[in-house]
Parts: structure tokens; sequence; C-alpha cells
């Protein structure tokens, strides 16, 4: 049990650099092909890539769930990105002034420059997602399924910590990519051709940066995967296989809920009453209620009902509510 526990925590933080590689490898794989693929046909192509990412999100494996944080957010990328790219494409092929053609102002030869539109919306879209992510429904329901990052254990607090990381550094790496496009775009760039310098800025650039963060964060994931190896592995074993138990407390339209004494704590509002108990696969009605008597000293009679479980493979125990 704790060999495949141990290896499926190792999948769990892989899918976090899986994810990162290939959301903003999405993201990059436009800016790449952009120079080589028709300025009509590319927003199909941005399309394909977001029906891609959906399909990812609806076929996740439900027994061992990662955060799909990421893939969610490139999803919203891509769909905006494709909207914009569609409506500048309109524009110019009904509303602009052919007289820009003449004078040079537009060239219907120049390949898009998506770096120019897919950076700032991909900016803008992690910086709303940032903002918003304790409030975000996304995660909400993936909460109602799963439990909170506590209840998951070593790996559920990594999720939480880790997603908003990578939202952070996908925030600075497409404000690096807006800034050094548009200021280029704006003070050299010339509507004539793309040359070297245009292709280093538009092109190569943001290719950098990505393989730049596929480095970095390969590196974090197995630094953080040893620490898990050296420092929570021996805490997880002298806990064993265990199966949490946690009662919802109410009374008439209260609910009992314990409130951490420190506002600056990690620790959410949560029921005091919930303990582990030696793993088994079903909590019967009796057993519950024992050990709530035990937990709570009350021997009066009370009404207990089942609510719901949290089971997956990458969790440090099962969960009935």
């Amino acid at each position: 049990m704790h060999k495949r526990r141990n290896h499926a925590k190792n999948r769990g933080i892989s899918s976090l650099w899986n994810h990162w590689a290939i959301s903003f490898g999405a993201i990059n794989f436009i800016v790449f092909i952009s120079p080589i693929v028709s300025k009509v046909w590319l927003p199909a192509v941005v399309l394909i890539l977001e029906l891609l990412f959906v399909g990812l999100l609806k076929n996740k494996d439900e027994k061992a769930p990662v955060c799909n944080l990421l893939p969610f957010l490139t999803t919203r990328i891509l769909f905006f990105t494709a909207v914009i790219m569609v409506g500048i494409n309109i524009y110019y092929m009904e509303f602009i002034d052919p007289q820009e053609y003449v004078i040079g102002l537009s060239n219907r030869k120049i390949p898009y420059i998506s770096v120019l539109v897919v950076a700032p919306v991909t900016f803008v879209l992690s910086l709303w997602i940032y903002l918003r992510r304790s409030r975000l429904a996304f995660c909400f329901q993936c909460h109602i399924k799963y439990g909170l990052p506590a209840e998951r254990g070593f790996l559920g607090r990594i999720f939480s910590h880790e997603s908003i990381y990578q939202i952070r550094l996908m925030i600075m790496l497409s404000g690096a990519m807006t800034l050094f496009g548009w200021l280029y775009y704006w003070l050299f760039y010339c509507n004539v051709n793309l040359n070297t310098p245009d292709r280093f800025f538009f092109v190569w650039i943001p290719v950098i940066l990505y393989v730049l963060s596929l480095i970095y964060l390969r590196l974090r994931y197995m630094s953080i995967y040893a620490f898990y190896r050296k420092n929570v592995v021996g805490e997880d074993n002298d806990r064993g296989d265990s199966t949490l138990i946690r009662y919802i407390l109410l009374c008439d339209d209260n609910i009992f809920l314990k409130v951490p004494a420190d506002e600056l704590s990690d620790e959410k509002v949560d029921t005091p009453a919930k303990m582990y108990v030696p793993y088994r696969e079903k909590v019967t009605m009796y057993d519950a209620e024992q050990n709530f008597r035990m937990l709570s000293g009350l021997h009066r009679k009370v009404e207990i009902k089942f609510l719901y479980e949290n089971f997956n493979y990458y969790s440090d125990s099962n969960i009935f509510h």
C-alpha cells in the first residue's frame, strides 16, 4: 500500500510539470507556428488546441485526480485568443481602408505576429484567475468532490500551493513576453517583412522562456519529491493506512464550526469533529455512532446520516463525511 501510494505521489507531482509543459507549450506552439500558418487558418488551429484541452478536462481520471487549474486556464486563453484573431481577420477583410495597403501601414504578406495577441490574453486571464483563486467555481467543485487540500494530505497541499505558483509564473512570463513583444513592435518593427531580429523578439524569446521554465520546474518538482521521500514518508507510515471520519454538526439551523485562533494561520474554518481510524473501505452507521460518542463524550441519542466519501490514490487516507 505504501509503495503504491509513494508511486502515486510521484505521478501526482510529475503531473504538475506535465500540465505546465502542455499548457504553456500550447501557448508557445501558437507563437512558433504563426510565421508559417496563414492568417486565415491560424484561428482554426488555436480552436483545435482549445478543444483538445476541453477533452483533457472531460477525460480526467476520477480515481487519481490531479490539479487541472492550469489546463482550465489554458482553455480560456486559447478560446479568447481565437476570438480576437477572428475579429482581426474580419476587420482586415471587410473594414480596413484599402489605402493602408497602398501607403504601407498594412501588409497582406506578413504572417500573424501571434505573440502580440496571445501574450496579453495570457497575462490578463492569468491575473484574473490569480485574483479569483479562492472564489473559482472550478476549484470549489474540486473541493466538494475530493475534499479540501488539508484533507487530502501532502499532495493535496502541494497541488493547492503549486497551482497558484504556476499561475504566478504564467503571469510573469506572459507579462515579459507582452512587454518585449510590444516594445519592439512600436520602436523597431518595420511592416515590410519578418527579418532575423523580428523573429528573435516575436518567436524565439517566448520559446527560450518556455524552455527555461521547463528546466526550472523540473528541478523544482524533483526537489519537492525528494523532500517528500525524506521527510514526509516516515510521518505517513507512522499513521499507517487510515480512514478519516468527519462529522458535520448541525442543530436546528446552526452548524458547529471551529475558527482558527490565529487569523494569519493557514488553517480554515472547519468542523471540530474528525478522527482517524484504521483503514476500512466502509464505515457502518453503528461504527459512526460509536466513534462520535468517543470523540464527543456524549452518550445521548443523536441522528447521524452518511453524506459522501472522498477517495483517491493520491490522498493519505479515504474520507467519510
